[in-house]
């Protein structure tokens, strides 16, 4: 065997494991919500911002550990707080002693700004390996940045229960579990146009595109969840909400007005605007 087979192996066994890993400690996640074992729950997210981390997600790794940080302190459990400050490279010792000098320590060390990468353009965030992957590139912080893009379980920040119950079916959808389904949807949130994509990477990198409304009412989030994503008249498609209908429809059947889309009436020339 060659050393590129070689290596071509090994990463597919890293991988492999890292995924099990992940899976493993999202179950854990489900099972201590389901007693309502909150510092359970801390020590079970902390274990998955670690598994996300080994395996190189470092924005998901880090969303989760700050979740975990957040709820071990509101549960006072100690433990789980200094294993999840340990995850994240910090020493509790050192901190306490920053704490009593200075209590920002923690709100700075804490920071939120490496959950998610900026991009001038939807193109750009979508070839960047980041993109792809969730592996963290090299990072930006130019004024012209404008789109925000959220991987994985950083989704959950911005679209809460849905994103979870959106991952749970698109799961079930391909047979696999949501701790995996949930690794194929970013978000793409353009901060100056005013236009939100939910992208899901389907097997063999095809990409289906949500673009969600401004009101993301709960019809539309209920549509959502209830798509099958793997048909043939979704997969792969860029979807738009039409109010009217109280439906996804995929953009091929729109026309667009000033960016708007208009979607084909049941009589011949109507048309209703959504």
């Amino acid at each position: 065997m060659d050393v590129s087979a070689r290596q071509w192996l090994r990463h597919n066994w890293v991988m492999a494991r890292d995924d099990s890993a992940i899976e493993a400690a999202a179950c854990a996640v489900t099972d201590a919500r389901d007693r309502d074992d909150r510092a359970g729950e801390a020590r079970a997210l902390s274990t998955l911002g670690q598994a996300l981390l080994n395996a190189h997600r470092v924005g998901e790794g880090r969303y989760i550990c700050r979740q975990a940080e957040q709820l071990a302190v509101e549960v006072g459990d100690r433990d789980s707080d200094d294993q999840v400050l340990t995850v994240l490279g910090l020493n509790p010792k050192e901190l306490d002693e920053l704490a009593s000098q200075d209590g920002s320590w923690r709100d700075f060390l804490l920071d939120s700004s490496e959950e998610t990468q900026w991009f001038a353009s939807f193109q750009d965030a979508r070839s960047d390996e980041y993109y792809k992957s969730g592996f963290r590139s090299n990072v930006s912080y130019r004024a012209d940045l404008f789109v925000e893009l959220a991987v994985g379980f950083v989704t959950v920040k911005f679209l809460g229960p849905f994103a979870e119950a959106f991952a749970t079916k698109l799961g079930e959808s391909l047979g696999e579990s949501a701790a995996r389904a949930i690794g194929r949807i970013r978000l793409l949130r353009n901060h100056r146009h005013a236009r939100t994509d939910l992208d899901v990477v389907l097997p063999e990198s095809t990409r289906t595109t949500l673009v969600l409304p401004a009101d993301f009412t709960d019809a539309a989030r209920l549509a959502a969840i209830d798509l099958d994503l793997t048909a043939e008249d979704v997969r792969g498609a860029e979807l738009h909400w039409d109010v009217g209908a109280g439906r996804w429809r995929s953009v091929k059947y729109a026309l667009f007005r000033d960016g708007r889309a208009l979607w084909a009436g049941s009589k011949a020339g109507n048309l209703a605007i959504i």
